[in-house]
């Protein structure tokens, strides 16, 4: 079967990951015509190991962001359908296929995006992951849904350019903030439990909660004193619950940090913008 379908990864100081990521993505059971890797400023030999691929490069130069990068993957492809995959994913190898049909049955989704899956845990960085990021945002039957996430899925790109594209000035929450144009025009997106994706890479505990703080800080990066004392209640009444009916008592000490690494990156995040 033969479809115009392009695809892109984004790839920051992922050499660990990229040819594994890459390669999910040759390996779909419908062809990929044309892959592009945006290296946004990798200084650990990923671009090296890019060129050793079938996939095209394209630098940066320095780190710019994930919206800059995205943005410029949306200005490099031309199809009309368009395979999003982070360096740090491996797609099943009928992701594009389910995707493709389950977009193929409403024309006015503008994307459809899948779960997100952790092969095994191991560690606790990981299985604390796999609690409270991976598996609260699975799906068990396909929805539409005003939320979206490029981590990996297949999108229509005519719909994303005439929302405007990418905003190239953010760093991180560019999903989110470029839905909320998409949906303004009248369209949704599918969650679908029938694309699968996997995670191809074991985090430390810092990298997972800068990963959590990211997921939901918003373009904006408000988090003020009545946020942080909800973050606080929740991680206890939420999450180190949930640590504890698993039994994963390491976990809970990550849980009742959490909010307050999320304070430390928010006035991390006012003290460069006002330097």
């Amino acid at each position: 079967m033969r479809v115009d379908v392009s695809a892109y990864l984004l790839c920051y100081n992922n050499a660990q990951t990229i040819l594994s990521a890459i390669d999910s993505v040759v390996r779909q059971s419908i062809d990929v015509q044309r892959i592009i890797v945006i290296d946004d400023g990798s200084d650990d030999g990923s671009r090296k190991a890019i060129k050793t691929t079938k996939a095209e490069l394209f630098e940066t130069g320095s780190n710019q962001g994930r919206g800059y990068a995205r943005a410029l993957a949306m200005e490099q492809l031309e199809s009309e359908l368009v395979l999003c995959c982070d360096a740090t994913i491996d797609l099943a190898p009928d992701f594009l296929e389910k995707a493709l049909q389950e977009l193929e049955s409403d024309d006015d989704a503008a994307a459809v995006f899948g779960n997100l899956h952790q092969r095994e845990s191991a560690n606790t960085a990981d299985r604390w992951r796999e609690r409270h990021l991976f598996a609260p945002a699975r799906v068990n039957e396909t929805r539409r849904v005003h939320s979206f996430h490029t981590t990996a899925a297949l999108v229509r790109r005519s719909e994303f350019m005439e929302a405007g594209n990418y905003d190239k000035n953010l760093r991180h929450s560019e999903d989110a903030e470029i839905a909320k144009r998409v949906v303004k025009r009248g369209k949704h997106f599918l969650a679908s439990p029938l694309c699968r994706m996997y995670a191809n890479l074991s985090n430390p505990a810092l990298k997972v909660l800068e990963r959590h703080w990211r997921w939901y800080a918003g373009e904006n990066e408000h988090y003020d004193a009545k946020t942080y004392a909800k973050r606080i209640g929740y991680s206890f009444k939420v999450m180190a619950r949930k640590d504890l009916k698993d039994g994963d008592w390491r976990s809970i000490i990550l849980s009742l940090f959490s909010p307050h690494y999320q304070l430390y990156k928010a006035l991390k995040g006012r003290e460069n913008a006002t330097a």
